[in-house]
């Protein structure tokens, strides 16, 4: 499509764009040589749609949301650009569409699940388990904040905001908690006080 049309990738991003199609991937992994696969079809029909609603976007944007549509990261200065524009939303690098190109997509669903809920509800989440069953175990701290939290964290990533969450904030800073266990198993209870 385009050595033998003589297009010129630029082109060929501009004409899969005007046919709302995703953005070719090029793979510069093996030396001396570039692979690049060009979609002939739709992979997300959202992305499509929003394409068709934005068309004010400039080539660099439509590539851009073009990977974070496919879960390619991008650099922070490209999510800078996209935040910019308030394309995108999250903590790079764990961006995600924004709430108002959820809405222009109607993935609102997915949308929720990546952004996730303030601090203060995973909190009060963690109060309620110790207020009705007296103190909480690592595990079963792990158990009911791991599956609340943002799909688009890492399994790592979201261990580390359980630990922000209860040992920095709620022991820490708040002075709420107290582990009555050990360092390497805590158990958290409500603070004596």
């Amino acid at each position: 499509m385009i050595d033998t049309a003589g297009m010129g990738i630029r082109r060929s991003f501009e004409k899969l764009r005007e046919r709302f199609f995703p953005m070719p991937d090029y793979d510069l992994t093996e030396e001396n040589r570039v692979k690049v696969t060009i979609y002939g079809k739709i992979i997300d029909e959202k992305y499509s749609k929003l394409l068709l609603e934005n068309t004010d976007l400039s080539l660099v944007e439509v590539m851009l949301l073009d990977r974070v549509q496919k879960n390619i990261s991008i650099t922070k200065e490209q999510s800078d650009l996209l935040r910019k524009y308030k394309l995108i939303e999250g903590r790079y690098p764990n961006i995600y569409v924004s709430k108002g190109i959820s809405e222009i997509v109607d993935d609102k669903v997915a949308y929720t699940k990546k952004s996730g809920f303030n601090d203060q509800y995973y909190k009060d989440f963690v109060l309620k388990y110790i207020n009705n069953f007296g103190s909480i175990t690592k595990k079963d701290l792990d158990a009911l904040l791991m599956d609340k939290l943002p799909d688009n964290l890492s399994a790592a990533q979201k261990e580390r905001k359980i630990k922000y969450l209860v040992s920095d904030v709620l022991h820490r800073k708040e002075k709420i908690l107290e582990n009555i266990g050990t360092t390497r198993y805590p158990i958290w209870a409500l603070r004596n006080k």
